[in-house]
């Protein structure tokens, strides 16, 4: 019996639902076709799956990702699983890196087995963005990582964090140390640079 699927946001070309189930495994193995592909395998960690990357291309790996030049959406992407793996179609590494965000909600954290199904997607709108009021309520470093790393599950591509205004004013300016008030938290140079580059993965 087949199974529904749900995904935030749901895929703009729909999900095919197809008969059987593929079993996937830990650690989960990935084989890149082509370099301009590979996202960091780092980036697609999700509790309790590993990602490994397998480097001999004749290997089987349970995820083929492969370029496929009818994609012209560069956020756009392809998911193929089948009894016999998961195959993962797209034109850049953006388009690598949703369909994984993707592939993610699918695995969830305990689900083992996922239905046999194709899924074509691209983004309707190329802002997606998420505006946080940091200098009206402080937000700590920690959540807004945490929140960084839910956007991209959920394909939101812009962060917009409102650092400044009377209630608040969230990073220092040396000619005018007294805008920052201590006591109510602020994010400093270091941290927002460490912040964009994490962002930027």
């Amino acid at each position: 019996m087949k199974k529904s699927i749900s995904l935030i946001p749901y895929p703009s070309y729909g999900i095919t639902l197809n008969k059987g189930f593929f079993s996937i495994e830990n650690p989960v193995t990935i084989n890149f076709s082509e370099i301009e592909l590979s996202v960091p395998v780092e980036v697609l960690e999700q509790n309790p799956w590993h990602f490994e990357l397998v480097r001999n291309p004749a290997s089987y790996a349970q995820i083929q990702v492969e370029k496929s030049l009818n994609i012209t959406n560069p956020e756009g992407y392809e998911i193929d699983i089948t009894e016999q793996g998961i195959k993962i179609y797209s034109f850049t590494e953006k388009g690598t890196f949703y369909a994984f965000q993707t592939l993610k909600q699918l695995m969830g954290s305990l689900n083992e087995t996922l239905q046999c199904c194709y899924i074509k997607d691209e983004p309707a709108l190329s802002w997606r963005g998420l505006m946080i009021d940091v200098a009206r309520s402080f937000c700590p470093l920690p959540e807004l990582y945490h929140l960084i790393d839910i956007m991209a599950l959920c394909k939101l591509n812009i962060l917009h964090l409102h650092l400044t205004d009377d209630q608040g004013w969230r990073f220092p300016v040396p000619a005018y140390p007294e805008l920052v008030d201590k006591e109510s938290g602020f994010y400093t140079k270091d941290d927002l640079v460490q912040l964009v580059s994490y962002a930027c993965k």
